[in-house]
């Protein structure tokens, strides 16, 4: 966990008075399978393909559990993710412009689009060369970007089938403008939940 996400985790816990809690389950894999996704398997799968998967590559992978940051229990009922500017590369504005309009989401996909045009290129130059390493279900230079966009849109397609509220996202950029009290977190988070009820 880097500092910002941890500060950021730190002002959760203070604006919702509640501790974030680490989340593990067997539907959220590092794999998209058609029992997980069900009904939005083929829309997970044109986001595999869009953004320049390797079917074979994926199907090498050994399974292995993806964690949230943090997962807020009642009332709340859902996974929250800190998107550092990292998450802002072209492979995840490649993602957002695929998610399907019928689907509900905890944050504004028009928003983290204009994000990933506007911080792209200090996303893809941000970190050490890991950052950009190839995957093996993404085997060129930058396959760790696409990976990451690809694991985003699990968090974001996979909860509302299985029980929780959509995933909220805060990102770094937002959180580094300042939220001055944890009253403004708070309401954030709220509503960004409310928008999908």
């Amino acid at each position: 966990m880097g500092e910002a996400q941890r500060l950021f985790i730190d002002a959760l816990r203070r604006a919702l008075q509640m501790k974030p809690q680490r989340f593990s389950v067997d539907w959220l894999i590092n794999k998209p399978l058609r029992e997980h996704f069900r009904e939005r398997y083929d829309a997970a799968m044109a986001v595999f393909d869009a953004l320049g998967g390797d079917r074979d590559g994926l199907d090498a992978k050994r399974i292995v559990k993806l964690v949230p940051d943090a997962y807020l229990p009642q009332p709340y009922n859902c996974l929250v993710e800190f998107d550092e500017v990292q998450h802002f590369t072209r492979f995840k504005q490649k993602a957002l412009e695929l998610y399907p309009l019928d689907f509900a989401y905890g944050f504004d996909v028009a928003q983290w689009l204009a994000c990933c045009r506007r911080s792209w290129t200090e996303a893809e130059a941000k970190g050490a060369s890991g950052y950009r390493a190839r995957k093996p279900e993404f085997p060129f230079e930058g396959g760790r970007h696409a990976q990451r966009a690809f694991f985003d849109m699990f968090r974001d397609f996979l909860p509302p089938l299985w029980g929780l509220r959509p995933t909220v996202r805060v990102s770094e950029l937002e959180f580094r403008a300042g939220f001055a009290s944890p009253d403004q977190l708070k309401k954030l988070i709220e509503s960004r939940l409310q928008k999908k009820e």
